[in-house]
C-alpha cells in the first residue's frame, strides 16, 4: 500500500490453451486453471514497521522428478493432444511429498509438528488431508481443510488455506507466545514447496 503495512496475497492457475483444445479429453479441460484466491494482510493499526507480529519464514521448494512418468502429455504431429494421467499413482506421492515438506519446515524452522497450531496444505479433496493427518499423526483439526466449502481450487488452495488459518487465529486473540502455521503445497509433476508462518513470540 505504499506505506509497507499491507501485503495483497494472489494465488491462480494458468489454464493452458493446449488443454483448452476441444481435441483434449473432457476429464482434462477442466483438470487445470480453474482455481483462484486472493486476499490482503495488514498491518494492526497502531504497528510500527519493524514490529514483525507476523514473520513468514524461509521457503523450501523442489521436484519429484521419480513422479513425472504419472502425470504424462505429447502432441502427435498432425493430431490430437495425448495425456496420461495416473490419478491414484498422484494422490499418493501428493500425500508423501507433503508429509516430507513438513519434516524439511520442522528442520528449517526448528518447531516440531506438535508445537504447530495450523496446517494450511494444498488440498484436492478432504480425503487427501486425512490420510497426510493420520500418516504424519497430526490431529485432523489443525488442518483448516476448506475443501468440502470451496471444492477442489488447485494450487489455490493453500491460499485459501493460509487464509483461514490467520483468520482463526485472528478469531482466537492470541495473547503472547508463539503461534505457528506450517504452509505445504504439491503440483502434478510433482512440484512441492513450502514455508512456515509464526505469529507473535
Amino acid at each position: 500500500d505504499g506505506k509497507g503495512t499491507g501485503a495483497l496475497v494472489v494465488a491462480s492457475e494458468v489454464h493452458s490453451r493446449r488443454f483448452a483444445s476441444s481435441n483434449v479429453p473432457g476429464e482434462f479441460r477442466g483438470l487445470f486453471g480453474d482455481g483462484a484466491c486472493a486476499f490482503v494482510l495488514q498491518a494492526a493499526e497502531g504497528a510500527q514497521q519493524g514490529d514483525a507480529r507476523l514473520r513468514l519464514g524461509e521457503f523450501v521448494s523442489g521436484c519429484s522428478g521419480s513422479m513425472a512418468s504419472s502425470l504424462r502429455a505429447s502432441i502427435p504431429y498432425n493430431g490430437p493432444l495425448e495425456v496420461v494421467f495416473s490419478g491414484e499413482a498422484l494422490a499418493k506421492g501428493a500425500v508423501t511429498t507433503l508429509h516430507e515438506v513438513i519434516g524439511k519446515l520442522e528442520g528449517l524452522s526448528g518447531i516440531a509438528s506438535s508445537e504447530v497450531e495450523w496446517f494450511a496444505i494444498h488440498e484436492p479433496n478432504p480425503r487427501l488431508a486425512a490420510i497426510l493427518a493420520q500418516r504424519a499423526n497430526i490431529p485432523f483439526e489443525r488442518f483448516t481443510h476448506t475443501a468440502e466449502s470451496s471444492g477442489n481450487l488447485g494450487a489455490a488452495t493453500c491460499g485459501v488455506n493460509l487464509c483461514a488459518a490467520l483468520s482463526r487465529l485472528q478469531e482466537g486473540q492470541p495473547t503472547g507466545g508463539r503461534h505457528v502455521i506450517f504452509v505445504a503445497a504439491v503440483g502434478p509433476g510433482i512440484l512441492w514447496g513450502g514455508t512456515y508462518v509464526t505469529l507473535g513470540g
